[in-house]
């Protein structure tokens, strides 16, 4: 089977599931079993049993029709699929993460916008929009603009 690795973390193979078909639970399930190196702690980490556990990277497994973890040794391990699914599992929980954000920050009333105004006597803009990109990604807003005011002040 071809295991696609796309950036946008919401293709999850090459069959094109855009996730529809795997849910949260499992996928943190996955990613505490991947990061943990155990199905004990895993469970621990995410307040679920070990079975839950299981049953979720079970229910991956045949969802797709791969095996995600060696579980020949004592500890284990991923596959070759399963670290291509690892990497896409990580990116789209960053993902549904800064969604939850967002969607906090709305029913807050924060107004997800940035304005900067550069005026001609502080002539900095490449660096504040070097600087403000990784603000805007820390605080999840939605738009930004620049504004640069010309004219010199007196």
């Amino acid at each position: 089977m071809d295991v696609f690795d796309y950036d946008d973390g919401f293709w999850l193979s090459s069959l094109g599931f855009w996730g529809d078909c795997v849910t949260n639970e499992q996928l943190k399930a996955f990613l505490a079993v991947a990061e943990q190196g155990s199905f004990r702690k895993a469970a621990k980490v995410i307040f679920k049993t070990q079975s839950a556990v299981s049953s979720a990277i079970m229910a991956l497994e045949e969802e797709f029709d791969i095996v995600l973890f060696n579980r020949e040794e004592y500890r284990p391990k991923l596959t070759e699929a399963g670290q291509a699914f690892y990497k896409n599992a990580k990116t789209t929980m960053e993902h549904f993460k800064r969604l939850d954000m967002v969607g906090h920050q709305l029913a807050k009333g924060v107004e997800p916008s940035f304005s900067i105004v550069i005026s001609a006597t502080f002539p900095l803009p490449p660096l504040l929009k070097k600087r403000s990109k990784r603000l805007l990604k820390n605080f999840h807003i939605l738009n930004s603009r620049y504004l640069q005011k010309c004219s010199m002040e007196s």
